[in-house]
């Protein structure tokens, strides 16, 4: 551990008014207990990771990993801190909460791919800085529903994929206003609690401020127009509701605001499908941008996200995700009948490696193509391979079938044959099918890393 990192202990014997921790010198006595860590950067040494190792986790099961931070007040360095857990990430500048104030709420939500997994947390400045941390926590949570908030500071950090499907993109507070971020427009609506027919309502948001003034986004880009009008109300509850989703899709909303205050909390609680998450609109300073995004599978045609308190609401998008990323299933393949594919379907890529020769599967063309580590214009194959030609030792698909056809071999972490379409696996004198399936994951699992297809 680098000698920038350590404990901060709480004296409350010989210093009752907590008013010599070094770097704990704002915010609430402590979050838990009587100690803070702390994170230390200097000019010479601008980054510092504190990390450990999470033990005990089920494989398969959805976690979230929360802390409360701050930064040391009596020095100009602000830090940026980074949390990553696996393959999730989030990051962003700590502000100091000030006076005795909570700290604020880091929280990020991870399927464990492992029974073990790393943890860390880094610091980065230039400058003599101090992240202060405590009430690290990781629990499990209900599967399927995750809430992360981020610092939004433009189009850049939005979110939004010009690549990606939306089935909502909305600007609140002017009809007249149609902000483009990243390629997607957000669709100007007037008025306070807003509904459109068939698409989404709101309710207990029936104030509109129009003109914010506590708007940091960049002049010129359509994050800052986004942020510009908003939605209002006071502490009641209420809720978006949106409309025409697609059952047994994944889908992710996206809300916007930008803090308020120049100090304290603005907290809501956000509710969607029993899982509850309590941010706060200031979490990143006034006028500094906030995203707070909720991942859920639609049960049905609509998905009400609930809040409570005086969230500002700038805008949201409803990004469909049940295609994005998929995971690895592995049966048996005989022949055409279990190959898994199917004349009624629609297929973006069908491909038969090693041969220029097509081959056909249940009504779908295999377009051959030779060579190894091949590439078309809308996928290439990236590793160590070379091409086995007239494979007759280890191939018992049938004769005659579009099944028995050449593959392209690739030698990385043992044998695994790639085939076909480049998507099915097969052991020596053991055929199986490696299928793309439709479930969604956050990220995929590291060793399934083989073969591996890039879509362009």
């Amino acid at each position: 551990m680098p000698g920038r990192i350590g404990l901060n202990y709480l004296d409350l014997t010989n210093n009752p008014t907590n008013d010599l921790m070094v770097f704990a010198d704002n915010g609430a006595t402590t979050p838990e207990g009587r100690q803070v860590a702390f994170i230390q950067t200097w000019p010479n040494e601008p980054t510092n990771t504190l990390s450990t190792t999470l033990t005990n986790l089920v494989v398969g099961q959805s976690y979230q990993v929360s802390l409360r931070v701050t930064r040391r007040s009596g020095v100009a360095g602000v830090p940026t801190m980074s949390l990553q857990v696996g393959n999730a990430t989030i990051g962003s500048k700590v502000r100091a909460v000030g006076g005795k104030n909570s700290y604020l709420l880091v929280a990020r939500d991870f399927i464990a791919t492992n029974s073990s997994m790393p943890l860390a947390i880094t610091s980065s400045s230039s400058e003599d800085a101090a992240l202060v941390l405590d009430a690290v926590q990781v629990v499990p949570t209900l599967a399927g529903t995750f809430f992360t908030v981020s610092h939004w500071t433009g189009d850049a950090s939005s979110g939004i994929d010009s690549g990606a499907v939306y089935t909502h993109a909305v600007n609140f507070g002017a009809a007249s206003i149609s902000p483009v971020i990243n390629g997607v427009t957000f669709t100007g609506v007037d008025g306070g609690n807003p509904s459109v027919a068939n698409s989404f309502s709101v309710t207990d948001r029936g104030g509109v401020y129009n003109g914010n003034p506590n708007n940091n986004l960049p002049s010129g880009s359509g994050s800052r127009s986004l942020a510009n009008d908003f939605l209002f109300n006071g502490q009641s509850s209420g809720a978006l509701t949106l409309q025409g989703l697609t059952p047994g899709k994944r889908y992710r909303t996206t809300l916007f605001g930008t803090g308020w205050d120049a100090s304290g909390h603005r907290l809501s609680t956000f509710t969607a499908n029993g899982r509850s998450f309590k941010p706060s609109l200031n979490q990143f300073g006034q006028g500094e941008g906030v995203r707070l995004d909720v991942e859920f599978t639609a049960t049905g045609t609509t998905q009400a996200i609930s809040y409570d308190g005086s969230w500002h609401i700038a805008g949201f998008a409803n990004r469909l995700l049940s295609d994005e990323v998929e995971t690895f299933t592995v049966a048996p393949w005989s022949g055409d009948a279990s190959s898994g594919i199917s004349s009624g379907a629609s297929y973006t890529h069908a491909y038969n490696f090693g041969t220029t020769r097509n081959a056909v599967i249940n009504g779908v063309t295999f377009r051959g193509v030779a060579g190894g580590n091949p590439s078309g214009s809308d996928f290439f194959l990236s590793g160590p391979a070379v091409i086995l030609n007239g494979n007759s030792g280890s191939n018992q698909q049938p004769e005659g079938s579009g099944s028995r056809r050449r593959f392209c071999l690739r030698r990385e972490r043992g044998q695994l044959d790639a085939d076909g379409a480049g998507l099915r696996a097969a052991l020596p004198h053991h055929p199986f099918r490696h299928r793309l399936g439709r479930h969604r994951a956050p990220h995929r699992h590291p060793d399934l890393g083989e073969p591996r297809l890039h879509r362009g």
